[in-house]
């Protein structure tokens, strides 16, 4: 299946000679699967975005010596410039590309909400392994959950805790933990 979007570019033009006006970006299912594995790895994760590098979009510029299309938009023709660092980046929620132009300022695509994406629906059961899809939030979670006598918040605080309990717990904790740095250390 193949999607097509027609992206605005969002830069600092002040500062630069003219830049892309468009990015066209079409989707295929290898693409859109990727972006949705990014996604689900994104959530599982609890981080704020993932992102690699990626050269789908085609840039171009409004063609203001052509006369105007029927719906009143700019014909488009191709960008001349060239493009560094093309990166997509995959929020829990929406997609863009972003990267620089040849004189280093900066550039980014509208964003595109991940409903946008047949299969969409199933990104809660897009397989990923990274850490067993426990981020540092549920990780840091469970263990106050088994030391509430650590925890200020606890109505229990400052009550003993069984060595003997902690030990085993931790024995099986550490792993997961080291498991989870390793999959960070990794990107």
């Amino acid at each position: 299946m193949r999607k097509e979007f027609i992206l605005n570019i969002h830069d600092n033009s002040e500062c630069q000679v003219p830049g892309a006006d468009k990015a066209i970006v079409t989707i295929f299912d290898q693409l859109r699967f990727r972006i949705l594995q990014m996604a689900g790895m994104v959530r599982a994760l609890c981080i704020f975005n993932s992102a690699e590098l990626d050269d789908t979009p085609r840039f171009m510029v409004e063609n203001w010596d052509a006369k105007p299309n029927l719906d009143g938009s700019q014909p488009l023709k191709p960008y001349p410039g060239k493009m560094n660092d093309m990166r997509l980046v995959v929020t829990a929620h929406v997609f863009y590309w972003e990267g620089s132009y040849r004189n280093d300022y900066r550039w980014t695509t509208d964003s595109i909400p991940l409903s946008e994406l047949d299969g969409y629906d199933s990104l809660e059961t897009v397989k990923i392994d990274a850490g067993k899809g426990r981020g540092s939030y549920e990780l840091l979670q469970e263990l106050i959950e088994a030391f509430p006598q650590a925890d200020p918040e606890s109505d229990i605080f400052d009550e003993g805790i069984n060595g003997c309990e902690a030990v085993n717990f931790l024995t099986g904790f550490i792993p997961r933990v080291r498991e989870h740095f390793d999959c960070r250390m990794a990107r």
